[in-house]
């Protein structure tokens, strides 16, 4: 193994989030928690790729591949630094890092799939034929399911039309997955 990406997630009640109707929506359209059904739900997702080697200042770096509504996919260099982050990480081998890397790369400036958002999901899931080889159009949880299934991370059935909740429920139920954090916490107040 030796590798790892981190599935990235923020709960409706995040600060992070806008006070925007999409915002409230995408929490009501939230299927229940199979993980803890009074939980806020998880209404947004990106896929972190750490670093092989923390920096000097022992900070957790890499980039993260993610879409906003309205904007267009991102593979970015990022330091999570926000606590209302909520992590999954699952170990993966050097083949399957290099499969999801390539397919993030292509993905870079596709648009934003409204269609899909718009559509209930798992109802209407699209019927296009994905290809690691062409750039097209997204919503976070649906890029990174993507992702995640072009390295053989999670099988096809739970890639079309997924929910952020769903999937941060699937990742849960994963027996490789455990809890992680892409945050410095050397320099955290931990009290025990």
């Amino acid at each position: 193994m030796g590798r790892k990406v981190i599935v990235c997630f923020l709960p409706a009640n995040s600060s992070l989030l806008e006070d925007h109707w999409l915002n409230r929506a995408a929490a009501r359209w939230a299927p229940e928690s199979t993980s803890d059904p009074d939980a806020p739900p998880m209404v947004h997702t990106e896929l972190f790729f750490p670093e092989h080697e923390p920096t000097s200042a022992n900070t957790i770096t890499g980039r993260s591949l993610g879409i906003h509504y309205g904007g267009k996919v991102f593979w970015a260099p990022k330091r999570f630094s926000k606590t209302q982050w909520t992590f999954r990480s699952l170990p993966c081998t050097e083949e399957a890092y290099q499969k999801m890397t390539s397919f993030a790369r292509q993905q870079v400036g596709g648009a934003f799939n409204y269609m899909g958002y718009y559509t209930p999901c798992g109802i209407s899931p699209s019927t296009r034929a994905v290809s690691a080889h062409a750039t097209q159009n997204w919503y976070c949880s649906e890029l990174v399911a993507h992702a995640l299934g072009h390295g053989g991370m999670i099988d096809s059935a739970h890639v079309l039309g997924t929910h952020p909740q769903v999937l941060f429920d699937h990742i849960n139920e994963n027996t490789d997955a455990y809890h992680d954090t892409a945050r410095n916490l050397a320099t955290a107040n931990i009290k025990i």
